[in-house]
């Protein structure tokens, strides 16, 4: 098991060692499957390099965190030449694909005058939250726009759950309401404790598991 301080679990720190002239920075893989799997950005001369993971050798008592091939690609998508890096208006008619660059403060005012105006002219109900998929980072979560939603008058909320509703579905009927189980992430420490352990996905190493627990 995980040592534990009062409620909380503290996890090791799965860092690899840097070679000659390196930096390595120990991170998580910011996509919205939740699994906040191990990222090290091995950066030399500002620049990423080479990314790794959790080092360690699979054990019962403390999981390691590898991450799979979308982690290993955040270098790719950093340095990727079509990576957009400052705002683009649309200039054309919807689908050409015409854009021009603007400055930040300009994107900011454009963002914040498109949802005045819908929100004066149509209601704060015409405005719908959505902000559950793609980076799922620290200044990209559901709780930073949800908190500006609810300033800014409130919206549309989703129903359910975007990403494995069909999953917390047939878990409440298979199992009842109450049941006790994760629908996302890779902590493994449950799982050893459940009844029922359901994986799925093309490659049972890189799915997400569901562990099923009943009383």
């Amino acid at each position: 098991m995980a040592p534990r301080v009062g409620a909380r679990t503290v996890y090791e720190s799965p860092r690899v060692a840097p070679k000659p002239g390196e930096t390595v920075v120990t991170s998580t893989c910011g996509h919205n499957c939740g699994g906040r799997c191990v990222v090290n950005a091995h950066v030399r001369d500002g620049r990423i390099v080479k990314i790794s993971t959790d080092p360690r050798k699979w054990t019962p008592e403390m999981p390691p965190l590898h991450a799979c091939v979308r982690g290993f690609g955040q270098m790719e998508r950093v340095h990727h030449p079509d990576r957009l890096l400052h705002p683009l208006r649309r200039v054309g008619s919807r689908g050409s694909g015409e854009f021009e660059p603007i400055g930040w403060d300009e994107a900011l005012d454009e963002v914040a005058r498109q949802m005045l105006r819908v929100r004066d002219t149509y209601g704060p109900a015409a405005i719908l939250d959505c902000s559950r998929t793609g980076s799922l980072s620290m200044l990209h979560s559901r709780a930073t726009v949800q908190r500006l939603l609810h300033m800014f008058g409130g919206c549309t909320e989703l129903w359910t759950n975007i990403s494995s509703q069909a999953e917390v579905f047939a878990v409440g009927i298979t199992y009842g309401a109450k049941a006790d189980y994760k629908s996302a992430g890779r902590e493994p420490i449950p799982s050893e404790r459940a009844r029922s352990s359901t994986s799925s996905g093309r490659r049972s190493r890189a799915c997400a598991s569901s562990a099923l627990t009943r009383g």
